[in-house]
Order: C-alpha cells, then sequence, then structure tokens
C-alpha cells in the first residue's frame, strides 16, 4: 500500500497573538493528518513566541523557529528550508482554514498526473461576516491560462494562500527578501515558469481574515510601490512576445499603476520623488498599453492620468 504524502504547512508568525491559537487550531484539527506544521515566529514582540512554544508540547506535528525579524518572505524562506514534506502549502498567522481543505486540496491532484498545484478559493471575514462567492466550478489551467488568471485577480490566484504545491514545483526558487510589496506575485511567477497544470476550484476552504491593518490604505514605504511597478513591467516585457499573455499583463501593470496613482493622491503625496517616478513610467508605457486589446475603460483612465493629470486628480479628490 502507497504511504500518504506528507504536506508541510509554512505559517510565518509576527505579532498575531489575538489570532494565532484560532489559526492553528485550524490546522492542528485537519481531516488530513499527515501534515508538517512549520510556525515561524518572527521575531515577534507580543506574546506569540510563548505560544508557538506552547503549541509544540501540544501537537508532535509541529516545528517552531524562532529567528530575528526580517519580514514575511524571511520567515517563508526559513520555514522553506526545513520543510520535509512531498507537498508544500502557506498559511497567514491571522486567517484559518476549513477543516478539510489540505484533504480537498489533495485529493485534486488525482484529477490529472501532470497536475504541479492546486487552488481553492476563500471567504472574507471582516467584523465577524463572511463574504463569498457560492461556486463550485473547477478547471485545468494550463500555464498561460493560469498566468492570465494570475493578472486579473491577483487577490485569489497570485497569492501563496489557498493553494497547495508539489514541492517539486518550487524546487529552489526562493521568495526575494528584498520585496516589501507583491512578493507573493514575484513567487508565483518565477513558479509558472515550470509547472505544467494548476487545477483550481472555486470552493471556499481558506478564510482571509480582513483586519485593521489588512485594510489600511496609508503608504510606509512610497519606494516601495514604485519597485513593485518596475517588476510588472519586467513580466509585462517577458510575456510581450506572449500573443496569449501580453494582453492580461499588461492589464496588470495598468491597474497596478493606476491604484498606485489613486493610494498616492489620497494619501497627499503627489509632490514627492516616488510618485513623480511613478509619473514617468506612466508616460513611458502607456502607448504601449493603450495599443493592447485590454478594455476601453482602464485605456481611459490611463490616457485621462498621463494627459490630464490635474483634472484626473481632482475627480479623485472629489470622490
Amino acid at each position: 500500500m502507497q504511504e500518504s504524502p506528507k504536506i508541510s504547512v509554512i505559517v510565518p508568525v509576527y505579532n498575531v497573538e489575538k489570532y494565532l491559537n484560532k489559526c492553528v487550531s485550524s490546522l492542528v484539527n485537519q481531516t488530513y493528518k499527515k501534515l508538517e506544521i512549520i510556525l515561524v515566529d518572527d521575531g515577534s514582540p507580543d506574546n506569540c513566541p510563548q505560544m508557538c512554544d506552547d503549541w509544540v508540547k501540544k501537537d508532535d506535528r509541529i516545528k517552531v523557529i524562532h529567528k530575528e525579524n526580517g519580514g514575511l518572505s524571511s520567515a517563508r524562506n526559513a520555514g522553506l528550508a526545513i520543510a520535509g514534506g512531498n507537498y508544500i502549502g502557506f498559511v497567514d498567522s491571522d486567517d484559518w482554514i476549513d477543516e478539510d481543505m489540505y484533504e480537498f486540496l489533495l485529493s485534486l491532484f488525482d484529477r490529472d498526473s501532470q497536475i504541479d498545484i492546486t487552488r481553492c478559493s476563500y471567504r472574507t471575514i471582516q467584523s465577524g461576516k463572511a463574504f463569498y462567492s457560492d461556486s463550485d466550478e473547477e478547471m485545468l489551467a494550463d500555464r498561460d491560462t493560469f498566468l492570465n488568471m494570475m493578472f486579473s485577480d491577483t487577490v485569489l490566484n497570485s497569492t501563496c494562500t489557498m493553494k497547495l504545491y508539489k514541492k517539486s514545483a518550487i524546487g529552489e526558487i526562493k521568495f526575494d527578501e528584498q520585496i516589501k510589496i507583491g512578493e507573493d506575485h514575484d513567487f508565483n511567477y518565477k513558479v509558472m515558469q515550470k509547472i505544467n497544470y494548476v487545477y483550481c476550484s472555486d470552493l471556499p476552504k481558506y478564510n482571509y481574515v480582513l483586519t485593521d491593518g489588512s485594510i489600511t490604505r496609508s503608504i510606509k514605504d512610497p519606494a516601495a510601490y514604485v519597485e513593485n511597478i518596475d517588476r510588472n513591467k519586467a513580466i509585462f516585457d517577458c510575456e510581450s512576445s506572449n500573443n496569449q499573455t501580453v494582453d492580461g499583463a499588461g492589464k496588470c501593470l495598468a491597474q497596478v499603476i493606476l491604484i498606485y496613482i489613486f493610494l498616492f493622491i489620497s494619501n497627499k503625496l503627489t509632490e514627492t520623488d516616488e510618485f513623480s517616478n511613478i509619473r514617468k513610467r506612466l508616460r513611458a508605457v502607456c502607448p504601449k498599453l493603450t495599443r493592447l486589446n485590454i478594455d476601453k475603460k482602464t485605456k481611459l483612465q490611463l490616457f485621462c492620468a498621463d494627459r490630464f493629470f490635474p483634472i484626473y486628480k481632482l475627480l479623485i479628490l472629489l470622490k
């Protein structure tokens, strides 16, 4: 009889003492039992380090790494370095998962022998209420199809949570620890260069908690936004010769630029060097993006933000 595969679940932990026990409880109570649960205490200043140690005493499937604070990517890399499972999953420590999520994601690999990643959907939890799309649709997506899904819905498809990866699909790929915004998108784009298929289910099994920190619109590091535009531009350049993905990559780049312009205007940061750099990047890519097969609304927004910025800014401030 074939031995059941092990799933390594990596959970970065930082300043989440209010949520941690619910998160870990949802992992230890999974219907699929052959788990390796790796809690990575990223130098948390609250009671999380002790809480992690307490969990080790309760369940021998749990491992804890205590490290100096290095950010989300650093914590995930620390978990990847010791992960011994055949499959890898990621859960954020302020979220929780349905009790059958990993059993369900593992079962989806049976749909095709060339599947490298499976993905479920999620509920958004805000103020104790759950919001989600009630759908049970499934699809087998090849590399180009899933890239377009990533480009069009970054919350669902670009994030590393809600997925189960074959360890071989990740290989030696690590999270870029210099990235402060968009690290999941960057990681998954690199993984997509190696895979055959992603099997996607729209059943919600992951519970994404909107905390005060996750819904804030303040900008703490303006330069990080410029850097993320540059990464999305690099992806667009890489996909420019692929007729199947170039429009999706361009639409994604356009949306990133427009969202960041909105955020900088809303936070009264339009006089900063970083915002000037964002406008320069918009001016450079606008001609290419407006020639793509993307929706007219996005093209019009790009054109107005580029050519009629004072009016565009006023319209945003009046909203």
